[in-house]
């Protein structure tokens, strides 16, 4: 089943998104071996896709996938893909929407990362974190801005050990950004790391 879908997505990937999205819902045995080959190659594609309801079934599909994948290295793959995405390798992506959506794929990874040994989601937070923000300063729609600052908020939880200082750096800067919008991106980022840090204590 997985090489036909694999053949498929090479023909035509968004009229075989939403199956294989259903396939990997249902499926009880770890996807991680089909990451790489099978998978990532139509979720790149698609997320570059000016058809909402295609990238919408992506998203779905990624959500699906990284539930049913615990290699840890698997999911660096997917991450590295994400981040190229984000620097724009192979093309920029220049609408909101696409950008929105591949935020989403972002966030939907975590469900997948949390499930790894902690030394590999600080590594792919911290490559995740570092492709966004480079991106959310420059991005024009509020939506996407906002869920690009929730999405970094939630991959900073994941960061073992203090924050790397260039990163740090960059947060103390973006909370002096001039655009109130952005200014207020950082300050949720921060607020979200020091909710976490007060559980934390609370924990014990």
């Amino acid at each position: 089943v997985i090489c036909r879908i694999e053949k498929g997505f090479k023909k035509n990937p968004g009229a075989l998104v939403e199956s294989a999205s259903a396939m990997a819902a249902h499926l009880t045995f770890d996807l991680s071996r089909f990451i790489a080959d099978t998978f990532i190659p139509p979720i790149i594609r698609l997320v570059r896709s000016t058809d909402d309801n295609s990238r919408a079934l992506v998203v779905k599909m990624v959500q699906n996938i990284v539930n049913r994948c615990s290699d840890g290295d698997s999911l660096l793959l997917l991450a590295n893909a994400f981040q190229d995405l984000l620097t724009g390798k192979g093309g920029a992506l220049s609408q909101w929407s696409q950008k929105m959506s591949l935020t989403e794929c972002i966030r939907a990874l975590i469900i997948g990362v949390k499930k790894v040994d902690r030394a590999k989601a600080s590594e792919i937070a911290l490559i995740l974190v570092n492709a966004i923000l480079p991106v959310v300063q420059k991005e024009a729609h509020d939506e996407t801005r906002l869920l690009m600052f929730l999405t970094i908020a939630d991959w900073m939880v994941l960061i073992q050990d203090d924050i790397p200082v260039p990163l740090m750096k960059a947060f103390e800067e973006g909370i002096s950004n001039k655009n109130i919008k952005v200014s207020t991106g950082y300050l949720l980022i921060f607020e979200k790391l020091f909710k976490v840090k007060v559980e934390l204590r609370q924990g014990f």
